[in-house]
């Protein structure tokens, strides 16, 4: 697979996914990276994308949020629960080294394991490889290269059984895009107090627990510490990646 992963230190890197199922055989999709850590929180938006995803009239959700915020961790904890379903399971394309749109298709390209010849259009060529093939391509870090979105909206065109997750900063904003925002993890509401009772319910504090708990495996959330993690948290502003 072509590129390096994107910098998220929850996810493993390139050496251990398993191998590219290359156009031809029965699978095209590839395993997901591996997750280093647990997966806390965002079932509220764990079910809006999977729905949108499940749904056949639509073919283009975008992962919008500041930077930090877990939107390639929720893409890929979305695109895992969804891949057993497609047959042709679910690339993952990271586009963070990517700052020139003319190379997203190829780099799709080359993540797919499609050997492009120089004197065809490589959007043909991608066309060509995926036209009915069920899949879903995950886009990580689309904002640099935004102006590659009319693109995109040619190729869902093209290949009827194609669904794209993009995760990026700035919107496609074209015709067909559904956007799911990515808030960053509730914070404990200062004026109910920091007991652990009152803020264990808060997805941050959870977050800061179980990294906690992964790196000191007797931590444990007690009256005690609760004001300091609480402090913690708000001063993260909620984001899994500050």
């Amino acid at each position: 697979m072509s590129g390096p992963m994107p910098a998220d230190p929850n996810v493993a890197g390139h050496d251990q996914r398993l191998p590219l199922v290359f156009p031809g055989r029965e699978r095209i999709g590839v395993v997901l990276p591996r997750s280093l850590t647990s997966f806390v929180g965002r079932e509220r938006e764990i079910g809006e994308v999977s729905s949108l995803l499940r749904r056949d009239d639509v073919r283009l959700v975008t992962l919008t949020g500041p930077g930090g915020v877990g939107k390639t961790r929720l893409a890929l904890r979305v695109a895992e629960d969804l891949a057993d379903r497609l047959p042709d399971g679910v690339a993952l394309v990271p586009l963070a080294p990517v700052t020139d749109p003319d190379l997203v298709l190829p780099t799709i390209a080359g993540v797919l394991g499609v050997r492009t010849a120089a004197d065809r259009p490589v959007i043909e060529q991608v066309v060509a490889a995926l036209h009915d093939r069920p899949l879903l391509l995950l886009l990580d870090n689309v904002e640099q290269v935004i102006d590659v979105a009319p693109v995109l909206v040619t190729l869902v065109a093209a290949c009827p059984r194609l669904t794209l997750l993009v995760t990026s900063r700035a919107l496609l904003r074209v015709s067909g895009e559904h956007v799911v925002t990515v808030a960053p993890l509730g914070l404990p509401v200062m004026d109910r107090g920091d007991a652990a009772e009152v803020i264990a319910g808060c997805e941050a504090v959870q977050l800061f627990v179980a990294r906690a708990r992964a790196a000191r495996s007797g931590f444990t959330l007690t009256d005690a510490n609760a004001a300091a993690v609480a402090e913690v948290v708000r001063r993260l502003d909620g984001l899994p990646l500050a």
